[in-house]
């Protein structure tokens, strides 16, 4: 398109002349979260707009390392729940037993 209008600027000496305005924007992009790319949606120098899918992430990682979360938190939700109820009378035990042998070591 710039040679097109080029040509018609032509000096007679096949120089060409003209004036004009090049205009680009250029924007970096990140992912917010991390992974594989599965499709990549455009090409370089494609226009596009806000709200446009540039790529698709490949989300299995990022669901197992949902999961994973979901299983630390429901651990950790049935540790709160073991803490609030107290020791039962087994852990009791089980710990002045320790205790006893312990001390019978030391002295």
């Amino acid at each position: 398109m710039l040679v097109a209008a080029g040509l018609g600027c032509a000096q007679g000496d096949g120089s060409v002349t003209g004036s004009g305005t090049v205009e680009m924007d250029e924007v970096d992009v990140a992912s917010l979260v991390g992974g594989r790319l599965q499709r990549l949606r455009v090409d370089e120098g494609d226009t596009v707009r806000l709200g446009d899918t540039l790529a698709v992430l490949d989300r299995g990682e990022l669901l197992a390392a949902l999961e994973a979360r979901a299983a630390d938190a429901a651990r950790a939700v049935a540790q709160l729940r073991d803490l609030q109820a107290g020791a039962r009378s087994q852990e009791l035990d089980a710990a002045q037993a320790d205790l006893q042998a312990a001390v019978a070591q030391w002295q």
